[in-house]
Order: structure tokens, then C-alpha cells, then sequence
């Protein structure tokens, strides 16, 4: 069937200008220091701008927005208080939601098509106009979405139609891999892949002592590898923590970042990593009661080390060249790092 071309594609490229045809010889990427910044706002202390210069940060992925709703349209547009660097590579990137993917299920095919290609213009077309008010040049796009074989087919059309796009305009066209998606390696259509190394168990179920990162995890997805693919991939690790909020009956209730677990007046240690709550309060707008449990996790730094030397190591996804991406730009958690440990994570 011939493809939808429509009005939006015509715009993006009269906008940005066409440059030569994308080379099908791609030049290899370099392998770098980068790191993610994912917040709303961009605004970095002087803390953050030193810890991109004393640790050679050549690559910024920056959340410009993100896709949700039903109709899928762009949100949360991250506000520009300060300059993007020019002296670090920035790469446009955008998380789409499921919900963002789930209004054309009961369309038929070829209106799913139409969606989908309209979707990626609009997105693609929305990035570059952002980097360009931001004068970046731009060489890479990112798409963020924790696709599921549910929502497989549709992904991978809209990434196609981006893909396509980018490469007309000589860019490169990227998306994260979770380590759920690894078996669906072979189909992805992007130039480039970053493995999310995080997240990598349930964080609902709480029997499970760090849903962060946790190398037993990491191990049992290595056999779903597809041991024949051409995407290559980068590595991103975390540095962030987080409080897992159950109720008194052990039950999922939100995910809490501002809980000062060593307020002894409010919370009490249980077991493992997990903390009581001693009497009702409110965190971030919510209520918590007394008896709920907190499951304080944390980026474990041996843990980190264990799984990058499996990962990094790992024939069918290290390749050659590949990145280490630390998730993410942001000093209260960046600190709990030594020097010496935050040199040994970028340590290819």
C-alpha cells in the first residue's frame, strides 16, 4: 500500500532544510561518556555543570516531552530555564506512553497506518523544532516507551515512520531497550539501542528486596538474546533511589522520592530494606498511615558493578563501541557516588 505522506512531513522538511540523502554507511558512533537528564525542568546546579566537566560527558539524551493521552499528543514539555551545552552532544528524546499507543486498537489497518505516520511527523517535527530554539544541532532522536508485544506493532510503525523521516534529514533514530524487550531485538527499526539497566524487577511485589537493579534478574533475561541482531547498544545505569509505598496489608500503593527515612519519630525499621510507618502523615500530597511499609531502594554500587561486567562482556550485545549512559543528571543522588565509583561505572 502506498504510504500516507500527508501535510506534516512537507513541513518538517521545508522547515529544517533537506541535507543529502542519509548515507546507508553510517558513521560509527563514538564511544562516550553520557548521562540522561529527565526532568521537566532543565535547570542544573553548579554541582551538576561539575560533575558533567570533572567526569568528560560527551552525550546529554534530554527529555523534551512526552507522548500520552488518547489521542496521543505531546506533554509535560520540559521549560528551558538555562542553555543546553554546546559542548556536549544533545539527543532529543521523548517517552510515549502505552495509553499514547492505545487509541488506534480498533482501527482498521490502514487508518492505523495513517495515525501512526501522522504521530511521527507531528513528534519528530515537535523535537526538532525544540532543538532548534535551543540552537542544538542535531544528530540523534531518542523514543522512550515500555512497549509489551501488545503494543509491539504499533511501536515499531511509528518508529519506522520517524526512522524514515530522520533519515532524510541525516539524522540518526535511537530507542531504550528494557531488558523485558531483549528477545524482540531483531525487529527493532532504529540505527542505535540504549539497554536500561534498572528497573529490572517488579517494583509492585514486595517480596522483592531491590527492584532498582538487581543482577539475579539481569542474568535471567540474558538468555532471551536474540543471538543474531544488528542493533548496537549503549548502557545506561542508575543512580537514583526511591520509596516503594505499600499499605499494612503489603499492598502496591505509589512511588514515593522525598521519604527521609532516618526521621525516627515517623518511620522505624522492619526488615531488610523495608521501614514502618509510626504514625499517619503526608508525603508529596499523600496520605500515609500508620503500619503502612516503605521499601527504601537505592542504586547499589556493587550490585552495578556485578551486572556491568556480565553485560559489557556479553558477545550477542557488546559490540566494539558502545556508551555507558548514567540515568540520571541529578546531584542529591549523584552525590552518593565517590569519584572514584562514578569513574569505574563510565569505565569501558
Amino acid at each position: 500500500m502506498k504510504r500516507y505522506q500527508g501535510p506534516f512531513l512537507c513541513l518538517i522538511l521545508l522547515f529544517f532544510g533537506i541535507v543529502n540523502a542519509y548515507s546507508q554507511a553510517r558513521e560509527e558512533k563514538e564511544a562516550v561518556n553520557a548521562i540522561y537528564h529527565w526532568k521537566t525542568t532543565f535547570n542544573p546546579s553548579k554541582e551538576e555543570w561539575k560533575f558533567l566537566n570533572d567526569n568528560a560527558v560527551k552525550r546529554m539524551y534530554v527529555r523534551f516531552f512526552d507522548v500520552d493521552n488518547d489521542p496521543a499528543e505531546p506533554v509535560a514539555t520540559t521549560i528551558f530555564k538555562q542553555n543546553l551545552p554546546q559542548d556536549i552532544e544533545i539527543i532529543p528524546t521523548t517517552f510515549i506512553t502505552v495509553r499514547g499507543l492505545r487509541g488506534w486498537r480498533w482501527y482498521s489497518d490502514s487508518m492505523r497506518q495513517v495515525r501512526c505516520q501522522e504521530l511521527a511527523y507531528k513528534v519528530v517535527g515537535r523535537l526538532l523544532k525544540m532543538a532548534k530554539v535551543q540552537q542544538v544541532e542535531v544528530k540523534e532522536v531518542q523514543f522512550d516507551c515500555d512497549w509489551t508485544s501488545v503494543s509491539e506493532e504499533d511501536f515499531f510503525q511509528l518508529c519506522s515512520f520517524a526512522r524514515d523521516t530522520l533519515h532524510r534529514m541525516g539524522i540518526d533514530f535511537s530507542v531504550t531497550i528494557r531488558l523485558h524487550q531483549l528477545d524482540e531485538l531483531y525487529k527493532v527499526p532504529a540505527d542505535r539501542g540504549v539497554l536500561m539497566l534498572y528497573n529490572t524487577s517488579n517494583l509492585k511485589n514486595y517480596t522483592w528486596t531491590n527492584s532498582i537493579l538487581s543482577y539475579d534478574a539481569v542474568k535471567q533475561y540474558l538468555s532471551r538474546v536474540p543471538k543474531t541482531h544488528t542493533l548496537d547498544l549503549d548502557f545506561a545505569y542508575p543512580t537514583y533511589s526511591w520509596g516503594i509505598w505499600f499499605d499494612k496489608w503489603k499492598c502496591f500503593n505509589g512511588i514515593l522520592r522525598k521519604v527521609d527515612i532516618s526521621n525516627s519519630a515517623l518511620y522505624q525499621w522492619k526488615e531488610g530494606l523495608c521501614y514502618e510507618v509510626l504514625q499517619d502523615h503526608k508525603v508529596e500530597g499523600h496520605q500515609l498511615e500508620k503500619g503502612d511499609i516503605i521499601r527504601w531502594e537505592v542504586s547499589d554500587y556493587e550490585e552495578m558493578m556485578k551486572v556491568k561486567n556480565v553485560i559489557e562482556s556479553y558477545p550477542a550485545l557488546s559490540g566494539s563501541r558502545y556508551s555507558v549512559v548514567i540515568y540520571h543528571l541529578d546531584f542529591n543522588n549523584l552525590s552518593k557516588f565517590s569519584q572514584n565509583e562514578i569513574e569505574n561505572i563510565y569505565r569501558h
